[in-house]
């Protein structure tokens, strides 16, 4: 019986820190294909031209391309990667990448998802200070 109040004040702590991360985690603006959408804040324009761009740079079979498109951060993450892209496997995502649809997007993200060698891959573009979209995983 004494270890019952202490553990039940960390339930109640845990549940209210629980809470507030939720609340934290949603702006409320987000579109996803599994269920309504509040477009509010998000430039469904801008995604477009950026999931366009992904295309055209792998499309292009040339690694300088597809780094161009990339956030700084993605630049880092794949700078010893980039160098070593085969141009034709470069093409072969391009034109998988043809068949993309939007997973979901938020007010600084979207998601793409597209069949790629018989899985389906997730590709993610980051808004940028200028509003543009680029890529950050892929």
């Amino acid at each position: 019986m004494k270890y019952l109040k202490p553990f039940m004040l960390g339930i109640m702590i845990a549940a209210v820190f629980h809470l507030f991360q939720v609340m934290n985690c949603d702006d409320g603006n987000t579109v996803s294909l599994n269920g309504g959408s509040n477009v509010s804040g998000i430039d469904m324009q801008k995604i477009i031209a950026g999931g366009n761009a992904v295309e055209k740079a792998f499309a292009s079979g040339d690694s300088k391309k597809v780094e161009e498109i990339l956030t700084d951060e993605a630049k880092v993450l794949y700078k010893d990667e980039l160098p070593n892209l085969e141009s034709e496997d470069m093409k072969s995502f391009a034109k998988d990448f043809e068949k993309r649809t939007l997973v979901t997007a938020g007010s600084f993200f979207a998601e793409y998802g597209f069949p790629f060698q018989e899985t389906t891959y997730i590709v993610r573009l980051l808004r940028q200070a200028d509003g543009s979209y680029k890529l950050a995983r892929f």
